[in-house]
């Protein structure tokens, strides 16, 4: 026999007392199972977004109150702080990019980036 089987039999045998009782008590039994049900009733939950609102207390959020919620601040703001800072004293190389724009840009003539030495290096070593 399973539970529902069971939990069947025991109601059919109280319904079957019940039918010899007192209307009196029956009356009283029907109100207080009434008030038990009536206050025993689960809260209905409005649907909320995976728990995006869970802990909020219903009179409101102090933002500083929670101490883990400081100590988290504390370390996100610490966090940032070190990452900009070390963000900032990053340096990156110049690409070849950046070197040719700056030589295209400056005032000084072309002839002087041209080193004349060179062209005879490379004459002299392809002699040998």
């Amino acid at each position: 026999m399973n539970e529902a089987e069971l939990a069947e039999r025991i109601a059919a045998r109280m319904s079957r007392a019940l039918k010899d009782l007192d209307p009196k008590i029956t009356a009283r039994l029907r109100t207080a199972r009434t008030d038990a049900l009536m206050s025993h009733r689960a809260p209905q939950r409005a649907p909320r977004l995976a728990g995006a609102t869970a802990h909020i207390p219903p009179h409101g959020w102090n933002l500083l109150a929670d101490h883990r919620l400081r100590v988290s601040l504390a370390a996100l703001i610490f966090a940032v702080l070190t990452l900009t800072t070390w963000r900032s004293t990053q340096v990156a190389p110049p690409s070849a990019g950046d070197i040719d724009a700056r030589l295209l840009s400056s005032d000084l003539p072309l002839q002087a980036y041209v080193d004349n030495t060179f062209a005879k290096w490379i004459n002299a070593s392809s002699d040998n």
